[in-house]
């Protein structure tokens, strides 16, 4: 799965071409985004082997499979871009921060709960 995330990152955001293009900090921006979410696929691939933790991402339900957690998480990297790919370039920056932040938030609450910390997933 790391290399997936790899990938993504590269693909992603060497692809990013738009009717308005990318600009160097949305590209940057969008590799938070899947920096963040590759650890937080990796905190909750954890804590679901792990750990009797219960998920919180209504989206995937309280118990997912790993399957359930790895289609979610490919579903994660790959729709925004395609979104963010038709969004004017002035709109595009704050939509793609906004991603990231929201993306950061459950990164840091896993990486306060115990037994869970910061996984990176390779």
């Amino acid at each position: 799965m790391a290399s997936v995330f790899a990938c993504l990152l590269f693909f992603n955001v060497q692809a990013a071409q738009a009717a308005d293009p990318w600009k160097t900090g949305d590209k940057v921006i969008y590799g938070i985004y899947l920096s963040a979410l590759a650890v937080d696929y990796s905190q909750t691939s954890y804590f679901l082997e792990k750990t009797n933790y219960e998920e919180s991402n209504p989206l995937l339900g309280k118990h997912p499979s790993q399957g359930q957690v790895n289609f979610y998480f490919i579903s994660a990297a790959i729709i925004p871009a395609i979104l963010a790919h038709f969004i004017p370039g002035k709109y595009r920056t704050p939509a793609l921060g906004l991603l990231a932040l929201l993306e950061i938030r459950p990164v840091l609450h896993n990486a306060i709960t115990p037994g869970i910390g910061f996984r990176l997933p390779f």
